[in-house]
């Protein structure tokens, strides 16, 4: 990922294009920065567009993704198997060392993005960064797992992409672009219990 700094340059211009569009959609639905929707004021829905898109960028990796598809669809997966290594363990450890550098870079960018066009989060305590990080591990982990058991069936249809696909757009609506709150009351337990 260092090598190729005009790609990590490229990746913040629309990290930061994508977030100045949030930014002018929700200051146009908070009419009144005063107003509350669901609870959230302007400021803490701005820094969770944040939060969450530096998770969505931060993950994004075609390891997982395509890697695996592409090994069971070569025929190389049984070259790869006779190793003495895990070949998952080899898969998962590529794509974390590879989103561990993007997510600290977009950490820093949605920082200093956040303090520019909305300030400081009222009511935010140091104290709670062990948990987000923890959080953000966790939810790391569990989207590596969908991720290679989706990969995994490969072994039973030649392309995966589509089933990644859709994937994607269910992460990127549920929780990723609005709050859980947001939704409609009966769906709401149902959002709670996903990833």
């Amino acid at each position: 990922s260092i090598q190729y700094i005009s790609n990590i340059l490229f990746g913040f211009i629309a990290y930061t294009v994508t977030i100045y569009i949030f930014l002018c959609l929700w200051k146009y639905l908070y009419k009144d920065p005063s107003s509350l929707i669901e609870g959230y004021s302007i400021t803490q829905m701005i820094w969770y567009v944040l939060v969450t898109e530096c998770m969505w960028y931060g993950n994004r990796n075609r390891t997982l993704t395509e890697q695996i598809c592409n090994d069971i669809k070569s025929g190389s997966i049984a070259y790869n198997l006779n190793k003495p290594y895990n070949y998952l363990s080899f898969i998962v450890c590529k794509h974390f060392g590879d989103i561990t550098f993007k997510f600290i870079c977009y950490s820093i960018m949605s920082i200093i993005l956040g303090l520019i066009f909305v300030g400081p989060l009222d009511g935010f305590y140091f104290q709670n960064i062990p948990f987000i990080i923890i959080s953000v591990i966790l939810g790391s982990i569990i989207n590596s797992i969908i991720r290679i058991t989706i990969s995994l069936f490969s072994f039973w249809i030649e392309d995966t992409t589509p089933f990644q696909w859709i994937y994607d757009k269910i992460i990127l609506v549920i929780g990723t672009l609005f709050p859980v709150e947001l939704f409609p009351k009966f769906l709401q337990p149902i959002m709670k219990c996903t990833p």
